[in-house]
């Protein structure tokens, strides 16, 4: 008995199954309508037209120089970071370590 045909059935199936599940998220395809600003005419200024309303309604904080959707994670990494690096100093690691070293650095800008 040839098995090939059984088994591109039950992979047909498989995907059939998968493009079913991921229906909502094939739809949602990463442009974000309420981010565009219809008042601009995109052959004019395309970037103001794709982007103007988010511009319009995000503030960046004075001490950034921009935004975007990493900012919070980026945000997040750099305050772990900054833990363990202070975690390291506070341990006291002997010298030569990796842990000692980087606390010496740490240490050395934050004086």
């Amino acid at each position: 008995m040839n098995k090939q045909p059984v088994y591109a059935a039950v992979a047909l199936c498989l995907l059939s199954v998968a493009f079913t599940q991921n229906s909502t998220e094939l739809e949602n395809h990463g442009i974000v309508v309420a981010n565009m600003d219809r008042s601009v005419k995109p052959g004019d200024d395309f970037y103001q037209y794709a982007n103007g309303a988010w511009i319009k309604r995000t503030e960046i904080p004075p001490d950034r120089d921009g935004v975007s959707g990493a900012t919070p994670l980026r945000d997040k990494t750099d305050k772990r970071v900054a833990d363990l690096i202070a975690d390291a100093a506070r341990q006291g690691a002997a010298t030569g370590d990796q842990s000692r070293r980087i606390a010496d650095l740490f240490k050395s800008y934050m004086e």
